[in-house]
């Protein structure tokens, strides 16, 4: 038998070791990199030998997370963030002739232009986000115009956003709108029109909607008989700069009877509409909440022999506690026809958040 040398039996000695060790010869899978290391394949025709190419690596040097530019953070957009199922609210306009949009819950408004009439918003509320879209209803189901409200915290934890993405904000919200492209994609040409005239409505975003004290009853600012209300549309109604009857001037407000309990020169401001000569057709007024008129209306005197189709404020004889009345119809409810404009919600929202409903 012949004899193997020291020097021969310790390179034996040493395969063997790397093959009882080797992860690739016991199971066939590629080396997997641990801490720093990355497995890299050898190129063609590098130096070494067959187990060097097979399990040489290359170390990469290492960041810390918290040194980690904030630019260099990769973020899903804002309009794509995964959340959950959204809780939706869908709204039309105000009324058939509003064009101002007015969200309460953010407390902003935006208003529209003409061609925009008949939009209909609806509002995603998600946990990070909430998405107020605006559609139409003669279109496919396409939101043309969304604004996105983020929480401030919301915000601050995006690490990157669109341009020209950011829109204005308070002291709760972030408010965000676009990037609006030149091109329409998946619009229609109804859609394609309206999409073009984003920039300049987001111009005219304002953050606070009206508030509640600009409630208020106002005289006309020409001498004009009630019964010639139904010849003018309620927008061309000009009304004087003050409220003959403001937020300040009511006590409180009874829901249902429409009833008015008002401050004592209040009440003696309206009795003084009714000085001699009496006006037996009507002395009008126009019912407001900020600057959008609601209705139209009259004082009217129980001297009168004239009907009236609308809303009147009887002149109040004696003192009564102060208490006037919206009443519908001169003279009885039988005189009055089509929709009882009273309850109108921006009305009893004013009110209510005022503190004067009961």
């Amino acid at each position: 038998m012949k004899h193997l040398n020291l020097p021969t039996l310790c390179f034996l000695l040493l395969l063997l070791s790397l093959a009882a060790c080797d992860p690739i010869t016991m199971s066939g899978d590629l080396p997997q990199a641990t801490g720093t290391q990355s497995a890299l394949p050898i190129a063609e025709g590098a130096g070494g030998n067959e187990i060097e190419k097979e399990h040489q690596v290359m170390a990469l040097p290492t960041i810390a997370p918290s040194a980690v530019p904030r630019t260099m953070a990769t973020t899903i957009p804002p309009t794509a963030i995964p959340l959950p199922e959204p809780v939706e609210t869908k709204e039309k306009a105000q009324s058939a002739d509003d064009l101002i949009y007015i969200n309460e819950t953010f407390d902003f408004q935006l208003p529209l232009p003409e061609t925009w009439r008949g939009f209909e918003v609806t509002q995603n509320q998600h946990e990070d986000v909430s998405n107020i879209c605006f559609t139409f209803g003669n279109s496919s189901p396409v939101c043309v115009l969304q604004i996105d409200v983020y929480p401030k915290a919301a915000w601050n934890s995006l690490s990157r956003v669109p341009n020209d993405y950011y829109l204005v904000e308070n002291e709760q919200f972030v408010f965000a709108s676009g990037p609006y492209m030149p091109e329409c994609i998946q619009l229609d040409e109804f859609q394609c029109q309206r999409y073009q005239e984003i920039p300049e409505i987001l111009a005219g975003f304002l953050l606070e909607a009206p508030a509640a004290e600009d409630f208020g009853i106002y005289l006309l600012t020409e001498d004009r008989p009630a019964t010639q209300l139904e010849e003018s549309e309620l927008n061309s109604l000009e009304v004087q700069d003050q409220p003959v009857i403001g937020m300040s001037d009511i006590l409180s407000y009874d829901g249902e009877s429409h009833g008015m309990r008002l401050s004592e020169d209040a009440y003696r401001r309206i009795q003084a509409l009714f000085s001699l000569p009496v006006r037996v057709d009507g002395i009008p007024f126009v019912v407001r909440v900020g600057e959008e008129p609601i209705y139209a209306g009259a004082f009217w005197t129980p001297l009168s022999s004239l009907s009236y189709d609308g809303v009147v404020i009887l002149q109040p004889i004696g003192e009564q506690d102060e208490m006037i009345g919206l009443a519908l119809g001169y003279p009885s409810p039988l005189a009055f026809t089509g929709e009882d404009p009273r309850g109108d919600p921006r009305i009893i929202e004013a009110l209510d958040k005022a503190g004067k409903l009961e």
